[in-house]
């Protein structure tokens, strides 16, 4: 017999494991056109492991960066997407370049490449 408290930690542990991005991101995955490669920009504490989920999507096709803050990297791959660090929710001096080189990567796409942000 469960006790409250096994019954709340499963169910919190089961909320938590539904959200990865490994589980919630790849069934919105499959409609992108990666024939040109596909760009991936993404900021957030979840980027890196949504970076890891969209890379074990489409494996090499895939290149870009995303920023995280500092100690929310990825133990998985991300391939040729860079991932980032910097401050929050104070900005430092790496918040700065992370987003100039963001905005670049995004002003310099290609046309007919896909961005996934």
């Amino acid at each position: 017999m469960k006790t409250e408290k096994s019954f709340l930690l499963e169910l919190f542990k089961r909320g938590v494991n539904s959200c990865l991005p490994s589980v919630c991101l790849p069934r919105y995955l499959s409609e992108v056109d990666i024939s040109q490669g596909v760009c991936i920009i993404g900021a957030g504490k979840a980027a890196a492991d949504m970076a890891a989920a969209v890379y074990a999507k489409y494996g090499d096709a895939c290149f870009g960066k995303v920023v995280t803050r500092y100690g929310y990297g990825t133990k998985l791959p991300t391939g040729n997407i860079e991932v980032l660090y910097a401050a929050h929710p104070i900005p430092d001096e790496k918040s700065l370049e992370a987003g100039l080189a963001l905005l670049d990567l995004a002003r310099n796409n290609p046309a007919n490449i896909p961005i996934i942000f």
